[in-house]
């Protein structure tokens, strides 16, 4: 296999847990697993191991630890999501920035600030990349939709 397949392969695994998260999956097995991931991720495809990262942010608000994902990138990319979402604007990445807008808007919901959670929702509707349906949008029209009644 060459290393351009490896590294594209990695993308599928990094869809795979977010759906798992959405979905419900259980949380303690599913920070596991990502961590096993992120390690090869690092390695083949950083721009997957960010992706990655802000998922087990969200993973880490949920269970209320703190598995310090930014690890695995020896400060080269910064310690929190924030910085994750610099870079992201500075390279016009706008698919890792609506990544990073859905990730807060989902702990927001979670967390009860409907109020936030519909800021950043908006904010990642306005990115280009919005434009084209994902599979993770489900998520997000359903949440947004649970807001409106709240």
């Amino acid at each position: 296999m060459k290393i351009g397949s490896f590294s594209a392969s990695m993308y599928p695994l990094c869809f795979c847990s977010r759906i798992a998260l959405l979905e419900g999956e259980n949380l303690t097995l599913l920070s596991q697993s990502v961590t096993l991931d992120l390690k090869m991720m690092a390695k083949y495809n950083r721009h997957c191991a960010k992706l990655v990262v802000l998922d087990m942010l969200m993973i880490d608000e949920l269970r209320g630890v703190d598995s310090k994902p930014f690890y695995i990138f020896k400060d080269s990319i910064g310690n929190d999501d924030k910085d994750i979402m610099n870079n992201a604007q500075m390279n016009h990445d706008y698919y890792l920035l609506g990544y990073s807008y859905q990730r807060r808007f989902i702990s927001a919901f979670w967390a009860g600030d409907y109020d936030s959670a519909e800021i950043y929702c908006r904010s990642m509707l306005s990115l280009p990349s919005a434009k084209a349906p994902t599979l993770q949008s489900i998520y997000t029209t359903f949440y947004r939709g649970l807001i409106g009644f709240l």
